[in-house]
């Protein structure tokens, strides 16, 4: 089976939501909304990287999303 890296984007700033952040840092279901889709990602069998891109200000919630993923996930500004 190929090989496959996964690149999320997660740079926005939340303004159309009218929320104080970005979305995708907002819980659904007990989680941040991103760390649903980074999970998607790691259960694909072909995926062995995945990099999430965030903001710089965003480092910490992007970490904690990351770290609630089973696989490793390298966070880039």
């Amino acid at each position: 089976m190929p090989h496959a890296a996964a690149v999320v984007l997660a740079g926005g700033s939340g303004t159309r939501l009218g929320a104080e952040g970005n979305k995708v840092y907002l819980p659904l279901a007990g989680r941040p909304l991103l760390a649903w889709a980074l999970e998607a990602f790691a259960r694909a069998e072909s995926v062995r990287r995945l990099v999430l891109v965030a903001r710089p200000d965003d480092r910490s919630p992007a970490r904690a999303a990351a770290d609630a993923v089973p696989h490793p996930v390298e966070v880039v500004d």
